[in-house]
Formats: structure tokens, sequence, C-alpha cells
């Protein structure tokens, strides 16, 4: 699976490319954009097709990292194969709501000794308990479950459930895990989501809220070939989940697939 960049794309790696390119960055992937692209790979000594691909992107300066993500529906996972089949880092599922622990917790351990970037998310279940003490406990208990090691990469909050009746309850909830995370761990969770999820829960929050989890860091699920869906309250994506059917030696079966892509990998590690 490779990450590319061709005439017709649009969107925020387009508008980077075009940036780091010094050409007009309108995020449309045109007749200019293919010429830049050719006269770049011409001046380095690269195959001339004007695609954006791996190796152009990387000697640019705004390389693309395969990632996975893996829960208990994953089952075994063999990561010496995972790691030589191109997978540079993987989230793994810990905890959900104040008591669910993962029994793929351990599959972080066997990551790390593979060699990849790691990193665990909690699954947030702010429909369950209404208040926002209950995200404190959620974010409790995910603190007393991960056994953080230096290079980890940022934790992530999962947000795929909320109160349906209170969009600016769910975003408050967020944000009070998030920062409960930060002052124990020094690190800022991302937020995992979808358009559905911004659309059934978040879309009706104040826009002041809207404004304060769209500053949040984002990780976005959006199965195509080009992520082409309103990103709504952010302006851009650290990480892409693009499919839930995808194929990595060493896991059985389908596996979510994701892309760090514009140089943004650093991004995904612990501030200093």
């Amino acid at each position: 699976m490779k990450f590319s960049l061709r005439r017709g794309n649009r969107g925020q790696e387009v508008a980077r490319l075009q940036s780091t390119l010094g050409i007009v960055d309108d995020g449309i992937f045109g007749g200019q954009t293919e010429s830049a692209v050719r006269r770049y790979q011409s001046s380095k000594g690269l195959a001339v097709d004007g695609i954006a691909g791996e190796n152009t992107l990387t000697m640019l300066g705004i390389p693309v990292f395969l990632g996975i993500d893996v829960s208990t529906w994953n089952g075994d996972i063999e990561w010496d194969k995972v790691a030589k089949d191109g997978v540079k880092f993987a989230y793994v599922k810990l905890t959900e709501g104040r008591t669910f622990v993962s029994t793929q917790a351990d599959e972080l351990a066997k990551a790390r000794c593979a060699g990849l970037a790691v990193a665990p998310y909690h699954f947030g279940r702010p429909d369950t308990n209404a208040g926002i003490e209950d995200a404190g406990a959620e974010a409790r208990h995910f603190l007393d479950n991960y056994d953080y090691h230096e290079g980890d990469m940022r934790p992530v909050l999962d947000m795929e459930d909320g109160m349906k009746t209170d969009d600016n309850y769910n975003i408050r909830w967020a944000l009070r895990f998030c920062d409960i995370v930060e002052e124990e761990l020094g690190a800022r969770p991302l937020i995992y989501t979808a358009r559905w999820y911004v659309q059934a829960f978040m879309e009706q929050s104040d826009d002041q809220l809207l404004y304060e989890i769209g500053r949040e860091d984002l990780w976005w699920a959006e199965y195509s070939d080009e992520q082409q869906k309103p990103l709504r309250p952010w302006s851009q994506w650290k990480v892409w989940q693009f499919t839930n059917r995808g194929s990595v030696d060493g896991i059985k079966g389908s596996v979510d697939l994701n892309w760090s892509a514009g140089g943004q990998f650093g991004a995904l590690f612990r501030r200093a």
C-alpha cells in the first residue's frame, strides 16, 4: 500500500506539496502542480512521472508513514512480520469506559520490541455516566493501566459514543479527559473520530467549544482513496485512517490502516 498524490487529488496534503514546491497552494492537483512535480523529480534524478509518491515526498521533506491500529478483534499478532511489511507505527486499544481493560494491552510491549512506534488508545464512553466527573474517572482508569515508555507516541482518545442530547457535554467531556491525561503524562492525546460522529454528537455545540475541540490534534477516519469529507471543526488531520479492510503480514484477516503524511510523524510524539 503506497501513498501518492497525483492529478485530480485535492486536500491538505496537496496544499502542503504545493507550498513545499513553492507554487500556489490551492489544494488542487492540476496541470501546474504536475509540471512542478516533474521539474523537481528531474532536478533530483528521480523517475519523472508527475506523481508525488514515496520517494518524491521523502526527498521534499514531507515523508509519509504507514501505521495500523488494533484491538481484540485482531487476535494474535506477529509483530516482527508487521514491521517487515513496512508498518512504522501502531495504536493499540488499552481501555474503555471506567473498567474495561483490553486483552490486547500486552501487544504494546510486543510492538515496541519489534521496533514500531506505539501508543495506546482509550475508547471514551461519555454516553454512560452523565456528569463531567466521568471524564476524570475514565482518564484515571486509562492512566492506571498504561505503562508509559520513553519514546512512545502520544495516546489517543477514541470518540465514537456520546450523549445524543447534549453536544456541548460531549466536547467538554473530551477536553477534560485530554487535560487530565496531559497533566499526568506531559503528552496531550490525539482525538480519533469521523464525520458521522461530528454530525451526531458535536455539530450543535456552542461556537467556542467547537473552536476549542478544533484546536486538538486529529486522527480522522474516512474510508476512501482520498480524504474528501469536511473536517469541521478541524482544519487538518495528523493521522488518517483510510481503510478498515487492510492487509498486513503478521495479522490474520483485515486490519485498520493509517497514514501519517506531510512530515507530521514527529508531531505524534510526546512534546518536550
